[in-house]
């Protein structure tokens, strides 16, 4: 997959994540919102890295974090 589409992939997971509160399943679930079984969802979120630390800072998703 190129870069640049799993960057846009994963900002548009977290963004769905962010408004569902970080829910996957249910009728309110971001799998749900997604169009995606929950545990699809859980993969594509393993593959990509995603996890709640995320739900803070989804503008920095794709900047790599610097030690100063």
């Amino acid at each position: 997959m190129d870069c640049s589409l799993q960057q846009a992939e994963k900002r548009h997971i977290v963004e769905v994540l962010t408004r569902t509160e970080w829910v996957i399943e249910g009728p309110r679930g971001a799998a749900k919102l997604l169009g995606l079984h929950p545990n699809t969802l859980r993969s594509r979120m393993k593959r990509l890295g995603i996890g709640r630390s995320l739900s803070r800072r989804p503008h920095e998703i794709s900047q790599p974090r610097t030690s100063h």
